[in-house]
């Protein structure tokens, strides 16, 4: 998903060392994570560049819908966490949870920098 995210950012064209970089992975499994991609038909790869193709640019997640995914699979999330899984500065990150927060999906936990957002409740 992470792959995904990093190509919608860069509208649509990526190198392998980026990608190693930005998910913080072995470049080997990043080669494979793509060609899995590109099996499915999300992806192109010519030469050292990975091209997004419009099947996938489709199916491209909000920022929103990726907290929320983790929230689901990890429990909670921090504003520092979504500062990294999203590459966005520390502002935007707040931004973002605070809009979760207002429409009911998550709630905080805490305050300051030691705040935790998990889904709420109802």
């Amino acid at each position: 998903m992470l792959i995904i995210y990093h190509l919608y950012n860069k509208n649509g064209k990526t190198t392998l060392d980026e990608l190693s970089k930005t998910i913080q992975r072995r470049k080997e499994e990043v080669t494979y994570f793509v060609w899995r991609l590109e099996e499915r038909g999300f992806v192109q790869r010519v030469d050292r560049n990975i091209f997004a193709k419009e099947k996938f640019k489709t199916t491209a997640k909000s920022s929103e819908e990726i907290v929320i995914e983790h929230v689901r699979s990890k429990g909670s999330i921090t504003r520092s966490e979504v500062v990294q899984l999203l590459n966005v500065s520390p502002s935007t990150a707040l931004r973002i949870l605070q809009k979760l927060v207002q429409k009911g999906t998550l709630r905080r936990i805490g305050t300051g920098g030691g705040a935790k957002y998990t889904l709420s409740k109802s």
